[in-house]
């Protein structure tokens, strides 16, 4: 009794599911519009059609910007007519829900296709009868697909009884459906008992250092873990703190040199590393300059947001903190390399005889980290780290012009007293070193003496071209 049960419920789900249906058509039959036209385009027509009925197309820019016109004198007839008419002539599909009528362009017209889309239901279940919430069904030979909610139901709108469906899950055997006249495909997919081994390639730890370090703070603040910061080839801790929502940067060329937040201008910012505030480079302000710290020796960059009470009263923008390597990030020794070698190619600056004079020099990278625990416990540990840097590179500056009169003072008359053209050829030079000796004998003690000297040579020559009292020519 309770098989028998089962299928005269599923049954019946079905019975209503093609009712549903089969009373759009209805519906659409029944629906009268008048059907002449001469040179309208598919938009004109929905208009009309609107105006007699109570459907509402909806469309996207492929239809609207549809340019083609049709010419009809069929008089009164029903809508399922014109719907047909319409989607043979205007190469589209029309999908209707109750009352509204949604537009698609096809790429292709298929003989004997239906211009209503078909709409499917179902459940896709393993052995046992459980959901598979995040199966993937697919309409084959399209892009055309849908996933199933937690509870393994899904719905589709296809184009027809020749549609075939594709029912897919890990670790499960896929299976294929023809639709035919069916409304409801329910689907139990068997287990792939060929798989061996799941595996899951993602960037866990990092979001998950990420993800615990915003949990301990109770401040609004964002983090950016060493994984992430060395994806990316940047030598200036500045240039890293980019990806980090909420940091603008000032950059003196072509690196970011000084680290703002909150929208706020860089001196609002107090700059720390490991909590004790950097010096600033620049005589005029209190501004600390990142193009010398390199991201290699920093571990995390953290930025708080939100002004509190232990804060330094400085942090008017907020926090900007960098923390540098511990030997207590990693389980065991480790030893990074990284190296770098590679020309600029814009030749066109004149050179300097510190070069060869027709073309820029080698530019360089190399970095390299040690960092180990010792002891019979564990309570030493000990981390070192060196970076260099060589960039040569030239720059030439887009022309200036100063403007300091008009001609017959109209504004459209510009005069420029001076015309300016500026080359660079540039040589920067960067090395530097990390070292931090730390004693940690148990979690409730931790102690560290750390050091770090880095320096920055730019070298400099800037060529200037400027052409004075310039003369306004009325005929250019």
């Amino acid at each position: 009794m309770a098989v028998r049960s089962s299928i005269y419920i599923s049954a019946l789900f079905m019975f209503f599911a093609a009712f549903a249906n089969a009373s759009n058509v209805e519906e659409l039959s029944k629906t009268k519009v008048v059907f002449s036209y001469e040179k309208a385009t598919l938009l004109e027509i929905f208009e009309s059609i609107e105006k007699q009925t109570p459907y509402r197309f909806i469309y996207d820019t492929q239809i609207s910007d549809t340019k083609s016109t049709y010419t009809y004198a069929i008089g009164e007839t029903n809508l399922r007519k014109v719907l047909d008419i319409l989607s043979k002539d205007g190469d589209v599909t029309f999908n209707v829900v109750s009352r509204s009528i949604s537009v698609t362009k096809r790429a292709e017209t298929l003989e004997k296709k239906s211009a209503i889309q078909s709409i499917i239901n179902g459940t896709v279940t393993d052995e046992n009868g459980d959901p598979l919430p995040g199966a993937n069904i697919i309409e084959k030979g399209t892009t055309n697909g849908t996933q199933a909610d937690i509870d393994g139901n899904y719905t589709l709108n296809v184009e027809g009884a020749n549609s075939v469906l594709v029912f897919s899950y890990v670790s499960f055997l896929p299976k294929e459906v023809k639709v035919g006249v069916q409304s409801n495909i329910s689907i139990q997919l068997n287990s792939d008992n060929s798989l061996d081994e799941v595996v899951l390639v993602g960037y866990k730890g990092q979001a998950v250092e990420v993800i615990n370090s915003k949990r301990r703070t109770p401040q609004i603040a964002d983090f950016l873990a060493q994984d992430n910061i060395g994806r990316l080839p940047d030598f200036a801790a500045a240039d890293a703190a980019r990806r980090i929502v909420g940091v603008n940067t000032v950059f003196d060329e072509d690196e970011a040199t000084q680290v703002g937040l909150r929208g706020l201008p860089p001196i609002y910012t107090f700059a720390t590393i490991d909590g004790l505030a950097i010096p600033s480079a620049d005589r005029n302000t209190r501004v600390a300059n990142f193009e010398v710290i390199p991201s290699f020796s920093i571990a995390r960059i953290e930025v708080y947001k939100t002004r509190t009470a232990d804060l330094d009263g400085n942090a008017i923008g907020g926090l900007f903190n960098l923390k540098t390597r511990s030997a207590y990030d990693y389980d065991n020794r480790i030893l990074i390399a990284n190296a770098s070698v590679g020309i600029y190619d814009f030749n066109d600056v004149p050179r300097s005889s510190r070069n060869d004079a027709t073309k820029n020099g080698i530019s360089n990278r190399f970095d390299f980290a040690y960092a180990e625990q010792l002891g019979n416990k564990n309570q030493f540990g000990i981390v070192f780290s060196v970076s260099t840097n060589r960039k040569d590179r030239d720059e030439l500056k887009s022309p200036r012009a100063n403007f300091n009169s008009l001609v017959d003072d109209d504004q459209s008359k510009p005069l420029p007293s001076r015309l300016r053209v500026n080359a660079y050829d540039n040589i920067i030079n960067r090395y530097g070193g990390f070292l931090r000796l730390e004693y940690k004998p148990n979690d409730a003690f931790y102690a560290s003496l750390s050091g770090s000297h880095f320096v920055k040579n730019d070298n400099e020559i800037r060529y200037e071209s400027r052409i004075d009292k310039l003369v306004f020519d009325e005929n250019s």
